[in-house]
């Protein structure tokens, strides 16, 4: 069931509970007729043992009902870790994103990788964001409330559904996150996770500037003391 909430109060559960994330929930969330948009942003995880690495996108628009939605696209799961790099930063490239990924997980080898193919401007700016273990407690609490909600939408992708089901929140302190040494793979939610929060949290595109940088100077007649008349010496 997919019902609107506006936070999660569900419990965690203590160590070791096999306390899994509703796939009927996400289910419950598909949308064909949505994709992430312009506003996007990527996620990039591998898998604990490193066999397959997943790269998903999610974007931020307005539904019908006047509030935001985020939609999740599955771009591609593969064996080929450094190919997924290499498409996650031209992705990020093209659509002026950001590629994000958790510091400690198995992709986080590849930053450094990263931050250099997506290296841009005078000031040598990157499109990654790194983000540590307690802002991905916020991530998957922030993706958890949202399934509820149904504030965000999949394509019904089965690599996103089966991660989904696999998954399960081990619990730190009063917040959880998903517990990577399940049975199989959860790459795909963790990096779905990722790119969900990416776009919430990325600065708003600057506004054009118009005209130069330092404010006109009005060019005519002399204004104060200049503009007094100065008799000439004949």
């Amino acid at each position: 069931m997919c019902r609107r909430s506006a936070r999660n109060t569900s419990p965690v559960g203590g160590p070791g509970d096999d306390v899994r994330p509703d796939r009927h929930r996400v289910g419950n969330c598909f949308r064909s007729d949505l994709v992430p948009g312009k506003t996007v942003a990527f996620g990039l995880d591998f898998d604990a043992e490193r066999t397959s690495g997943s790269l998903v996108s999610c974007g931020v628009l307005t539904d019908v009902d006047g509030d935001p939605i985020t939609p999740i696209e599955v771009i591609d799961v593969s064996p080929d870790l450094s190919q997924l790099v290499a498409r996650a930063a031209a992705n990020a490239n093209r659509f002026e994103g950001v590629v994000v990924v958790q510091s400690g997980s198995p992709a986080a080898s590849e930053i450094p990788t990263l931050e250099r193919l997506t290296t841009y401007g005078r000031k040598n700016l990157n499109r990654v964001k790194v983000i540590a273990q307690p802002e991905m407690a916020r991530a998957v609490g922030s993706f958890y409330d949202a399934a509820i909600a149904r504030r965000l939408s999949h394509r019904n992708d089965p690599r996103l559904s089966d991660a989904v089901s696999a998954a399960v929140r081990r619990p730190v302190g009063d917040v959880f996150v998903w517990d990577r040494r399940s049975d199989l793979p959860i790459a795909t939610l963790a990096a779905a996770t990722l790119a969900r929060w990416g776009v919430l949290t990325m600065p708003p595109p600057p506004k054009p500037t118009t005209g130069s940088i330092t404010s006109p100077v009005k060019r005519g007649a002399p204004k104060g003391l200049a503009a007094a008349r100065i008799p000439v010496r004949r």
